[in-house]
């Protein structure tokens, strides 16, 4: 039982790069470093020439098996900025995010990171 938590130490799963008009998955976050299996997916988001990005948060108890998180579902970006999506992965091992532009992609760049609280005894 933890005595109280803290923030963990912000997790960057995906660096800035350029999307693809095919979904790219981030490398993965093991869950277990979390208080409670809850994560806040930051998404820094630049559009250049994309008409949108699609981010789809991902859970797996095995790594290779990856299943699509139904709430909140994918979250689609239209604009340059940065949200946080909260998910909710009570019972997984592992999450990760698949992102997928739409449109042409020059220009068009997403950083993902994973913030989160941790135990502290």
């Amino acid at each position: 039982m933890p005595i109280s938590s803290q923030v963990g130490a912000p997790q960057l799963i995906r660096s800035a790069a350029i999307l693809t008009t095919g979904a790219v998955a981030s490398s993965n976050f093991p869950l277990q470093t979390t208080l409670d299996q809850w994560v806040n997916l930051q998404a820094d988001f630049t559009i250049g020439s994309l008409t949108n990005v699609i981010i789809t948060p991902q859970v797996s108890n095995d790594g290779s098996t990856w299943y699509d998180v139904t709430s909140p579902g994918a979250a689609t970006l239209t604009a340059t900025g940065t949200k946080t999506i909260p998910v909710c992965c009570k019972g997984w091992k592992l999450f990760r995010a698949t992102a997928q532009g739409t449109g042409t992609v020059t220009s068009s760049s997403l950083t993902l990171t994973v913030n989160y609280q941790r135990e502290y005894l």
